[in-house]
């Protein structure tokens, strides 16, 4: 007896990270796949992993003879996404900048503009910020963080006395004060720390590159910053 003509259309590419999918494509229909990763028709890619694997469809006829046709699927390796913490921040702070790697995805949450997080937009509370990427091959991963955003009272509103001078500095400053801070940290615009100072004594900035940088002060619990400029 002749054996059945048995055909399998290709597969498309999936991603590591997938949900299954159901096989189709075997011809005549009423038979079986098989294969790693494979299940009662259905394709788990996360327990294949990347690369590719071939998957058999076999079909029997009325007369009991069998034949098979095989296809490779390609798992393509899903990317990894980090997304850096955010620091706790001051509702009446600086835009924030977000990291993550891969680059080239999409931030979205409250307070959110392209990568930038604007603390007085978001308001006060806790705030989930996800990013979201895509890469060439069409797979995809995110990334969750949770920024809290304080009202943090003004030392200004306290009538808390200080000064930074000279500012703009040429890479020494003081913050002259009668009071002692309970911290007094140099940052940069991304809120990262720079550097913890100390009142009444000259900070040498000169090693620094040049350009704006926020002072935090932090006095009986409640903090303000200000902005110096290097030059």
């Amino acid at each position: 007896m002749l054996l059945p003509t048995v055909t399998l259309s290709s597969f498309s590419d999936v991603c590591s990270n997938g949900t299954s999918v159901t096989l189709t494509g075997g011809l005549p229909t009423g038979g079986n796949y098989s294969g790693t990763g494979v299940s009662g028709g259905t394709f788990d890619p996360s327990t294949v992993g990347a690369g590719s694997t071939d998957v058999t469809y076999t079909f029997v006829d009325v007369n009991g003879c069998l034949n098979t046709a095989t296809e490779p699927i390609l798992v393509n390796q899903a990317p990894t996404v980090t997304f850096d913490a955010i620091p706790d921040q001051c509702a009446f702070n600086p835009d924030y900048t977000l990291v993550s790697t891969p680059s080239g995805g999409t931030y979205s949450g409250p307070g959110v503009t392209g990568n930038i997080f604007s603390p007085s937009t978001a308001g006060v509370g806790t705030h989930t910020i996800t990013y979201d990427y895509t890469d060439p091959n069409g797979c995809s991963d995110q990334a969750f963080q949770t920024v809290l955003v304080d009202a943090c009272a003004s030392l200004t509103e306290e009538k808390v006395v200080y000064s930074i001078y000279p500012n703009p500095s040429d890479g020494f400053f003081s913050v002259v004060s009668d009071l002692e801070f309970e911290s007094i940290e140099l940052r940069d615009l991304n809120g990262r720390l720079v550097q913890e100072l100390i009142s009444n004594e000259q900070t040498n900035i000169s090693s620094l590159q040049a350009g704006i940088y926020i002072i935090e002060l932090t006095y009986a619990g409640q903090r303000s910053t200000e902005r110096i400029m290097l030059k």
